[in-house]
């Protein structure tokens, strides 16, 4: 089994996930990569971008990650801007009142 360490961005623990082996780790939900801080470790982008922490490591060593990455000290940061640019989500601001006529426009079509 392996382990790798994720950030809960809400409450600011590092939290322990475990995986079998060779297994394909859990992506990222919207939320999740919108509640990220301004940089994330290597573990949190390697789970954003559906990739193994064995396959992350790697493609830091060929400088072939598809993030920026900053090494500040001997531990690995990227850049969430870099991370949702790579992911091809456009770092719009998303203003309150387009919320809500969106979920208007929504309700539409579920109510019965």
């Amino acid at each position: 089994m392996t382990s790798a360490r994720t950030r809960s961005p809400a409450a600011g623990h590092t939290l322990q996930a475990h995986q079998p082996s060779g297994s394909a780790p859990d992506t990222m939900t919207f939320p999740e990569l919108f509640a990220l801080p301004v940089t994330v470790d290597l573990a949190t982008a390697a789970r954003a971008l559906g990739i193994s922490m064995t396959t992350a490591y790697r493609l830091t060593q060929r400088n072939a990650f598809p993030c920026a990455i900053m090494r500040p000290t001997h531990r690995y940061r990227i850049p969430t801007a870099s991370l949702l640019t790579a992911l091809d989500i456009d770092l719009q601001p998303v203003h309150p009142d387009d919320v809500e006529n969106g979920i208007g426009f929504a309700q539409r079509f579920t109510q019965t």
